[in-house]
């Protein structure tokens, strides 16, 4: 008789190489070589849910009786769906926000789900489906709408997953901007600046930053806060509360498995409130909207354009929060 280890040996050929190959290597016929994949079928390739919502990873159970629409048919995003068959079984959709259908070690389906007015469940489940990282940095916006269906994470540094957040809340009927943070100490290559986004609020009639990235919104006497409110709270000494967003972690071979790693920094950087504060008192000390292709900063003049070149437009503080504030 054939041991447990072969036989999953033969489904992890299969997977790698193909039946034909995996069969090949380990001397198996068709009959055994079937039996071998029923059983992975039936007994691991089982179905499992969770939905991250605000409070963590909750497991969300299906149930054998009534009718709903078929995951593999919906997009990423559902407006007003109230349950999903998956696996055989139906599974309801309480929360807003980010499931997950998983096979386990098969697959993952992503499903986002909004139903009101607030954008906030959104970035949140966008948030959760970010690593910062590098992997998948060379793909296009429309490229990572495509893989947030079907990736457990995408890899992506702060700048794309900004772009990526703004391009899909756009598309959802939200307001949403870019929003380029840059320090004008002495520049490195590694934290010069941040790209993060800005959300309107519709209940509240106003502008909050989000960094999807590292995973937060901002709150100050206990409103969230815009960009222009939370650089000058972080820089004026004012008190800003952290707002988990998501349960952030960085890639461990970000930029390199081996030499300078990023993941160490951070780690290092974020162990307390008053690290977190520190960096982001470092890169939030000019501050710039994007309208289309153009960004507008204020900040120093001479190290913007020295940084950006001619390609930002720099403008006196009042102007910039009476442009984009509205006073």
């Amino acid at each position: 008789m054939r041991s447990f280890s072969e036989g999953i040996g033969f489904v992890n050929e299969v997977q790698r190489s193909g039946w034909e190959e995996a069969k090949g290597k380990f001397g198996m016929g068709e009959e055994e070589a079937k039996r071998w994949w029923e059983w992975y079928e039936r007994e691991v390739c089982v179905p499992w849910v969770v939905y991250e919502g605000e409070g963590g990873l909750e497991e969300v159970v299906g149930s054998d009786e009534g009718e709903a629409e078929d995951l593999d048919k919906l997009p990423l995003v559902v407006r007003d769906l109230k349950e999903v068959r998956f696996g055989g079984k139906v599974y309801p959709l309480e929360g807003e926000g980010l499931y997950r259908f998983v096979v386990m070690t098969k697959s993952v389906r992503n499903l986002i789900v909004s139903r009101s007015d607030d954008p906030v469940p959104v970035l949140r489940a966008l948030s959760s489906l970010q690593v910062h990282g590098n992997r998948d940095d060379g793909r296009n916006t429309e490229e990572l709408k495509g893989l947030l269906l079907h990736r457990a994470f995408l890899c992506i540094t702060c700048g794309t997953i900004a772009s990526l957040t703004v391009s899909l809340l756009k598309d959802l009927g939200f307001r949403a901007r870019f929003v380029s943070a840059l320090t004008s100490e002495d520049w490195n290559t590694y934290d010069n600046g941040h790209g993060l986004c800005e959300v309107f609020l519709p209940g509240e009639g106003r502008w909050v930053l989000a960094d999807v990235d590292m995973g937060f919104l901002f709150r100050g006497d206990g409103n969230l806060l815009s960009a222009y409110e939370f650089c000058e709270r972080i820089n004026g000494g004012g008190e800003v509360e952290f707002v988990p967003l998501s349960e952030k972690f960085v890639d461990p071979f970000f930029s390199s498995p081996r030499g300078f790693n990023w993941f160490l920094r951070v780690r290092y950087m974020w162990r307390g409130s008053e690290g977190k504060k520190a960096w982001y008192r470092r890169i939030f000390q000019a501050v710039g909207i994007r309208e289309g292709k153009r960004t507008t900063f204020f900040g120093p003049e001479d190290k913007l354009h020295l940084y950006y070149g001619n390609e930002v437009e720099v403008v006196p503080q009042r102007e910039w929060r009476e442009r984009f504030y509205g006073g």
